[in-house]
């Protein structure tokens, strides 16, 4: 069993260690020990890997929106930085997290041992989970997918398709979105829905084509979320 302790310090760690900087994975790695992250990240280093920050929750409509939440979505858990500021937010919250990687699922299983979190190893964009009661999806895209436009358009289309139809009120659905910043400008949209460089990976017509298809509404606001 991979122990990491206090989670709160752990995350901390993991984000400065996957900003790529040698002094960050010096830290990590001390902290540790270098067979943790040659377990969890398979002898190498730490790669095209990247944690979500935890600043990215400090918006308070978006800690807004995990607070009254109960059922959510993630469909790129990694190891586990979202799901930590989710329960950090919301302990009562129950989660399903999709994670490609089985190493990352193993690592998921292992730390968040907790009957309301649901870990499904495999490709989120090839679940099945039209049957569900989600009211909130928290997504982060994988990284090393991220000069593919398509991708973006699908891991979004997916995650919308599976919260409208879920058996929730549309009054009550939102979505927190991620993708890889470039300009370190993230910005939520509408229903909770949380975007980096919305311009340069998903073009802001388009995203809102996209949202009003699926989810019957278009987005409502964009502000600043750090």
């Amino acid at each position: 069993v991979l122990d990491i302790g206090d989670k709160s310090e752990f995350y901390k760690l993991l984000d400065e260690a996957s900003k790529g900087t040698s002094r960050g994975q010096k830290k990590f790695v001390d902290k540790y020990g270098r067979d943790l992250m040659e377990a969890v990240f398979g002898g190498q280093n730490f790669g095209d890997f990247y944690s979500t920050p935890e600043k990215c929750f400090d918006d308070k409509s978006i800690q807004k929106v995990i607070k009254d939440g109960s059922n959510f979505l993630e469909g790129s858990a990694g190891l586990g930085s979202l799901l930590f500021n989710i329960l950090k937010t919301n302990p009562k919250a129950r989660i399903t997290a999709v994670e490609f990687n089985k190493k990352f699922a193993s690592f998921l299983e292992e730390n968040f041992d907790n009957k309301n979190i649901n870990v499904i190893h495999g490709d989120f964009l090839k679940q099945d989970l039209q049957d569900n009661n989600f009211d909130v999806a928290v997504l982060n895209p994988p990284f090393s997918n991220g000069g593919d436009k398509q991708f973006y358009f699908d891991f979004l289309f997916k995650a919308l398709s599976i919260l409208a139809s879920s058996r929730a009120g549309n009054f009550m659905k939102d979505m927190i979105f991620i993708s890889p910043s470039i300009s370190n400008k993230p910005t939520k949209i509408g229903d909770g829905i949380l975007l980096e460089n919305i311009v340069g990976k998903l073009s802001k017509k388009k995203f809102e084509t996209i949202y009003e298809m699926v989810m019957g509404k278009k987005p409502s606001k964009f502000v600043k979320a750090y």
